[in-house]
């Protein structure tokens, strides 16, 4: 979504210094330390619970480690035992050295949990066996989510930092942006100083091709070494050439961040990336199921942050359908000639072998009916070189089709209108699969179309949006895709009217994953009828909600017929944004975002605000807010019904569910009702005092019980 206009971006001055003792309720503000550390004696306190693999499939294997961290003023003592009760199963580890006062350790549990389909509840206990005489002793458990069965397929497994085995430091603790452990999956990370540190898995499966999540300082770069079983297979370049930002104190300077960090941008973000490297071009695993991998800094300095690896089996390269026009060279005239070609011989499509492709400006407009068909998205890449550098794809009729190569860019900085590996209006029946998208403005940026077809496709790393189906896109589908690391909303559907094509409708988001915003939402829906979104998993946003249901953009058609929203987990979702307008940014905090944010926001023409529908909801730790509900002209919110809408509070959350004023001028509140069934608010977070908030301009906003939940009576 275009939340305003957003210019530069990338890079600057040092690294954050991210805290690494224990925070009791890192919500409660954005992630500061809100315990009381140096308590007389140790004082074990259980801050996470990592899978590994880190997004299971139903009936997957799947091992645990237990983050704990130390907030007494001397040492616990070795081998206390950790237990993590799931289900009917029962794991336990011990942590062999005494741990230090301070300090955060992983204990590995031994065995395994076979994971079951939607979300689980695992409670885990620091010195199960009594083992330490601590100075508090009621801080020993942690009831913690695991999600399976939710999002996409993923051909890859992924590996936290923190769930394996490292002589590195634990970034753990602060969940507030511009740390490394708060921008980090999971809120944690593992900091790897000296070229003697390493962090290290076993796999889980055969594998030939590695992504890495991680972070350095501003302008500084190492290598990373990747060993499997102690033999280096790899070494991957680190930078910061595509990280680090700065924002404002105010809404302005806070929407258009600087690459430099000064007196009027004092404030990190975006601060990882990511590597990846391709060990066999010919599809046989360089590592196998039971093999440990290794990543290990190649020179001292400067320190590494690992967030996770990804270790996926990548097939050897495809080969050329019968009757295609195969690509013979590597520039963007040898792509052309081949589409001409293709088309002046009545050809069904263009073959573009394994290799990387040189793009220029402004890229390529594919007829009506061609396939662009690569090697495989590891195999082909087609990159522009240069930084800012604006090419990809149109298309200029029906039927064509994009599937299996990478699109490269390079971007730094957010220049709205460019910068689109897919953009303008896809006309019908297009199709974009298994298609990888890295370093653009935007993904896939749609005005218009029908019929048309995302799928099996990861788009990471953006200035803006992962994929949004704008202007009138029809009876369209994004399927089993994902996005992360993403400068605006990951997936998304937006109802404008500007070019007067009509309303969304009939949409589907389904079985994506989406996370890692580091400026607005996971998913996100602003206006329409009819569409759906379902079968999602959204997580760890920075800033903005990890579910968005919203009519602030005008010119936009309001939420008309019936909007779907069902079977989603929205985990560790919400953050800090804007500053209310006016608002004196030195005195004043900015405004706080829940993890599903209802906003009936039109400021001219009462767009309506109606027939939405959200059901089996698991919203898991919010950052602030598990709902909030905005409104900023008395647009009135109706017919809006949450059914099975289940918010849990245990590592964080101040709210359950919130009706205030929005950040927009003036003081008002939502007018209208909600209402509830079935649903809950639960966790060790939640008091009577907290489930429900609503301030002084929102009092006559109603959540209406719909019976069955976990309060009686209207709120």
């Amino acid at each position: 979504m275009t939340h305003w206009m957003l210019r530069s971006i990338c890079c600057a001055l040092m690294l954050v210094a991210c805290s690494n003792s224990a925070g009791g309720g890192p919500g409660a503000d954005a992630g500061a330390d809100a315990g009381t550390a140096g308590l007389a004696g140790p004082d074990l306190e259980v801050l996470g619970v990592t899978p590994t693999p880190a997004m299971p499939a139903p009936g997957q294997a799947v091992t645990l480690s237990v983050l704990i961290t130390n907030r007494g003023d001397t040492e616990a003592a070795a081998n206390t035992v950790t237990q993590a009760a799931v289900g009917s199963t029962t794991l336990e580890g011990s942590y062999a050295s005494p741990i230090a006062a301070g300090s955060t350790v992983s204990v590995p549990l031994l065995g395994t949990w076979t994971s079951i389909s939607g979300t689980t509840t695992v409670t885990a206990t620091a010195d199960a066996t009594h083992m330490v005489a601590e100075s508090d002793e009621t801080n020993n458990v942690l009831a913690a989510s695991l999600t399976a069965g939710r999002g996409a397929t993923m051909p890859w497994d992924e590996y936290e930092a923190e769930g394996g085995v490292f002589t590195g430091t634990v970034q753990a603790g602060t969940w507030a942006e511009g740390t490394l452990s708060g921008e980090a999956s999971r809120r944690a990370a593992v900091t790897l100083t000296g070229a003697s540190q390493y962090v290290q898995w076993t796999s889980l499966r055969d594998a030939n091709a590695i992504v890495v999540r991680f972070s350095v300082p501003d302008h500084t770069s190492n290598q990373l070494a990747v060993l499997v079983n102690g033999t280096r297979v790899t070494t991957m370049n680190v930078n910061s050439d595509f990280s680090w930002l700065y924002s404002g104190l105010t809404n302005t300077a806070l929407n258009q961040p600087s690459q430099l960090q000064d007196v009027s941008h004092p404030l990190p973000h975006h601060i990882y990336d990511e590597c990846n490297a391709l060990l066999s071009s010919t599809g046989e695993a360089v590592i196998h199921a039971g093999d440990v991998v290794r990543l290990q800094p190649v020179n001292a300095t400067p320190a590494i942050t690992v967030d996770f690896a990804d270790l996926e089996l990548v097939a050897a390269p495809l080969t050329a359908p019968a009757s295609y026009v195969t690509v013979t060279g590597l520039t963007q005239a040898d792509v052309q000639s081949a589409i001409t070609a293709a088309v002046n011989g009545a050809k069904p499509g263009v073959f573009l072998p394994a290799g990387t492709y040189t793009m220029n400006s402004p890229g390529i407009t594919v007829p009506a009916g061609l396939t662009i068909q690569g090697a495989g998205m590891w195999h082909t890449r087609l990159t522009g070189g240069l930084k800012n550098l604006d090419f990809g794809f149109k298309v200029s009729g029906d039927g064509a089709t994009f599937q299996d190569f990478a699109l490269w860019g390079a971007y730094d900085t957010r220049v709205d209108g460019y910068g689109r590996a897919f953009g303008g209006n896809m006309h019908n029946n297009t199709s974009v699969i298994r298609v990888w998208m890295e370093r653009w403005v935007v993904g896939g940026w749609i005005q218009g179309g029908s019929n048309l077809l995302v799928q099996d496709c990861r788009i990471r790393d953006t200035m803006a949006d992962g994929i949004n189906f704008a202007n009138g896109t029809q009876n369209s589908r994004m399927l089993n895709s994902t996005a992360r690391n993403n400068g605006d909303d990951g997936f998304a559907m937006w109802s404008a009217t500007d070019l007067n094509q009509g309303s969304d409708f009939g949409n589907l988001i389904q079985n994506c994953t989406s996370g890692l915003q580091w400026r607005a939402a996971a998913l996100a829906i602003y206006g329409g009828h009819d569409n759906t979104i379902d079968n999602c998993y959204a997580y760890d946003t920075l800033r903005y909600s990890g579910l968005t249901i919203d009519t602030e953009f005008v010119p936009i058609w309001g939420f008309t017929g019936t909007t779907t929203l069902s079977n989603l987990t929205i985990d560790r979702c919400g953050g800090l944004m804007w500053w209310n307008v006016g608002d004196d940014a030195a005195a004043t905090p900015r405004r706080k975002w829940a993890a599903i944010w209802l906003f009936a926001a039109d400021s001219g023409s009462f767009t309506p605000f109606e027939g939405i529908r959200i059901s089996n909801v698991d919203v898991i730790d919010p950052v602030f807010q598990g709902i909030m509900v905005q409104g900023i002209t008395g647009d009135l919110v109706r017919d809006t019904i949450l059914d099975e809408v289940h918010i849990t509070m245990n590592r964080s959350g101040e709210y359950g569910i919130v009706a205030d004023d929005s950040h927009q001028a003036g003081a008002i509140g939502p007018t209208g009702a909600i209402t509830f069934s079935n649903s809950s608010i639960t966790g060790s977070l939640v008091t009577s005092a907290n489930m429900f908030f609503k301030d002084s301009v929102s009092t006559g906003f109603t959540f209406t019980d719909g019976g069955r939940n976990s309060w009686t009576g209207n709120k």
